[in-house]
């Protein structure tokens, strides 16, 4: 099994590493969850040919598959992600956060530094809102091995927030659990050699240089070690959600 920390570029590595050594301690499940209930998830659509095709419903019904798939393997909910605000055209045409919109049609790829720079410079709270977990539909024309095809999860600081897209959400319902895992502190893993019927959960990794196989059926709970490392940064989200939430008293 090997492990790809690329997505957490902008995330303190250092701390990552004191919670995956805090978490070992709680390898085993337990009954009940963490410091937090609910997961409060910001979902906004930049990119403008979805416009008509993705509306709250639709954002409702993907937080139905992720509460369905984000779970142990022994079926344990650690909390409920529910959808606190939805944003559409109106509301995207009117914000002053440019930058942030115009990630909506990517005719290349962006670098880290400058989606989390755009992100960081929006005060537009029904754009990026700093008590919730931030969701952007996003579309690409870019091709370099279908990588244009990508979501992707970033980070602002502790915070994490995440690109969707569009040519993901019907035909892969498991982008939404792999890369909200990736939110709560976790890493792709390689199964080697895997094929299609293997047993895996949704953080597996089909395939990488000299480690081949189709990444298994990612059909299983996450692993006690994943759960661990969920509910410790289940914690974090809860300290800065509580904390951001008095602030603008939402």
């Amino acid at each position: 099994m090997r492990f790809d920390l690329a997505p957490y570029q902008g995330f303190s590595f250092l701390l990552y590493i004191l919670i995956l050594l805090a978490s070992c301690s709680l390898f085993a499940e337990k009954s009940t969850s963490v410091c937090i209930d609910t997961i409060p998830v910001n979902v906004v659509v930049l990119d403008k040919g979805a416009f008509k095709k993705i509306d709250s419903k639709d954002a409702q019904k993907w937080m139905g598959l992720l509460n369905e798939g984000f779970v142990s393997q022994q079926g344990k909910k650690y909390f409920e992600f529910k959808l606190k605000a939805f944003a559409g055209l109106a509301k995207v045409k009117s914000s002053t956060c440019l930058e942030l919109a115009s990630l909506g049609f990517q005719e290349k790829k962006p670098s880290r530094a400058d989606v989390v720079e755009a992100f960081d410079a929006c005060s537009d709270t029904a754009l990026a809102d700093p008590s919730a977990i931030n969701v952007y539909v996003f579309h690409s024309t870019f091709d370099e091995n279908e990588i244009r095809k990508s979501s992707r999860i970033y980070f602002s600081g502790m915070k994490p927030f995440i690109f969707m897209n569009t040519e993901r959400l019907d035909n892969d319902w498991a982008v939404w659990q792999h890369e909200f895992g990736h939110a709560f502190g976790l890493p792709e893993h390689y199964v080697c050699g895997a094929g299609p019927e293997a047993l895996s959960n949704i953080m597996s990794k089909p395939k990488e240089e000299n480690c081949t196989g189709t990444g298994g059926d990612r059909k299983i709970g996450f692993y006690s070690w994943q759960s661990a490392i969920i509910e410790s940064v289940a914690c974090l989200h809860a300290t800065w959600i509580k904390r951001v939430t008095r602030q603008y008293r939402f």
